[in-house]
């Protein structure tokens, strides 16, 4: 998995910028084997998974799309 310099993974960009289509495509992609599987686990630089990063921007349905992966 490539990180940003703030070791953000794609799936954080897509969350911080509402990108609910791409958030689900790498979801899709991550759950299909092809991506890792920890990708929804993964923190960036603050400690924040991508959930935490859509809620905290106010992307409710991105985070709650997350989150439901989670469990």
């Amino acid at each position: 998995t490539q990180l940003t310099k703030r070791r953000e993974t794609a799936l954080h960009v897509a969350a911080c910028r509402g990108r609910m289509e791409a958030a689900r495509l790498l979801l899709k992609r991550s759950s299909d084997g092809a991506g890792d599987e920890s990708l929804l686990a993964m923190e960036d630089d603050e400690g924040s998974t991508a959930a935490q990063v859509a809620a905290r921007n106010g992307f409710e349905d991105i985070a709650y799309l997350l989150g439901g992966q989670l469990q």
